[in-house]
């Protein structure tokens, strides 16, 4: 048998005490060998669990305590960039939590030094592992013509009430939080590239913040956004086209839901309710995972098995990349007022390199490019 995959975890807050650290126990070939946090009760928690683990209070102090393949960067946002092109200079894979970075300077150094490392980098965008947005993606590669219009809505109960969360600088706010996965599903399930942003938001009156975001595909399709805090657990996205719509509820959803001609309205409910019975094991998945989520789990799965392999994986930091310029756009937009340009979509920056080049404008293509990256894991 191969020895076990060595991982490190860089930050065990909320989301690597509930989440990481559990699966990392859990999933098998893989040894969680050292954890990083600047809360001494957390690594205390950590060391009841596994004594045997190698704990300090600053991500530096690990490359001195263990030897590990690969590391899982959970920290504050604004930290990710500096811990993912350490890491990667030294041969280690990444998973970097979202958003990778705070600044386009930042995400472009992570892309840099993947390049240069050749090691693994993956971005955790983990709702494109989710079954459930994977057969939304499929359906919508069959649809019955072009896509006309997407919305989105991402609300939380959730309140930012302290700490880096609060502030935009640290990489806070719903737009890092919540709109930076919308905005990665968006190019994820129509394979469009973002092209423009204008965003307005109301400051985040009442302990609770909520952005509407107008966002223009490359082919000249609308997208309209919700994103808000202190409000109620909503995550859905529709996609519509001429004469037939396809969405997906994350809380609710057992598979997609079509609309159309052949499928009205009235029949939703039938439809539904079949799905729900074909649909069990789905949910019996989701009653067992962290957080009710399998996303992270086959997400990381799918991370270790490039980390062993040496291969790139998508969502890569290219999609990083795209997803943070979006949400940076739409930041500029609420502080000027105007529409913005996405970073990467200027004529000033080079195509991606990863993906073949577009045409512009209204009369671009009806349907998404199907994947043609022969050197990395694709998971259609």
């Amino acid at each position: 048998m191969p020895s076990a995959l060595r991982v490190a975890l860089a930050g065990c807050g909320r989301l690597g005490a509930e989440v990481f650290s559990p699966l990392l126990r859990a999933i098998p070939g893989v040894a969680l060998v050292a954890v990083a946090d600047a809360d001494p009760a957390v690594l205390a928690n950590l060391r009841t669990l596994d004594p045997e683990l190698a704990c300090c209070d600053d991500w530096r102090g690990l490359f001195g305590l263990a030897r590990f393949d690969a590391a899982i960067i959970a920290r504050p946002s604004v930290q990710h960039a500096d811990v993912a092109v350490d890491c990667l200079a030294r041969g280690i894979g990444v998973y970097i939590e979202k958003p990778m970075a705070t600044t386009l300077a930042g995400g472009e150094a992570i892309v840099e030094a993947q390049r240069r490392s050749g090691a693994t980098a993956m971005v955790g965008f983990n709702y494109r592992a989710n079954p459930l947005y994977e057969a939304l993606r499929a359906r919508i590669r069959e649809a019955p013509g072009p896509i006309r219009l997407v919305r989105t809505v991402f609300t939380t109960p959730r309140h930012y009430s302290a700490g880096w969360r609060l502030s935009h600088e640290t990489g806070g706010g719903v737009l890092f939080d919540l709109a930076s996965h919308h905005f990665d599903l968006v190019r994820f399930l129509t394979g469009m590239e973002i092209r423009d942003a204008s965003a307005t938001s109301d400051g985040g009156r009442d302990s609770g913040e909520r952005v509407s975001a107008s966002l223009t595909l490359e082919s000249g399709v609308p997208v309209n956004t919700t994103f808000a805090t202190g409000a109620v657990d909503q995550d859905e996205i529709e996609v519509i086209g001429d004469g037939w719509s396809l969405s997906a509820d994350r809380y609710r959803s057992l598979a997609p839901e079509q609309r159309g001609a052949g499928v009205p309205g009235r029949m939703s409910s039938a439809m539904s309710t079949l799905a729900s019975v074909r649909h069990a094991p789905y949910v019996l998945r989701k009653l067992r995972e962290p957080w009710h989520e399998p996303s992270f789990r086959i997400a990381l799965g799918r991370f270790f098995a490039a980390v062993r392999e040496r291969q790139r994986v998508s969502p890569g930091p290219e999609d990083g990349l795209a997803s943070l310029a979006a949400v940076l756009a739409a930041r500029e937009s609420i502080e000027t007022g105007r529409r913005v340009t996405v970073a990467t979509a200027r004529p000033d920056r080079p195509d991606r390199p990863d993906r073949p080049a577009r045409p512009d404008g209204p009369d671009g293509p009806d349907r998404p490019d199907r994947p043609d990256r022969p050197e990395e894991i694709i998971h259609p």
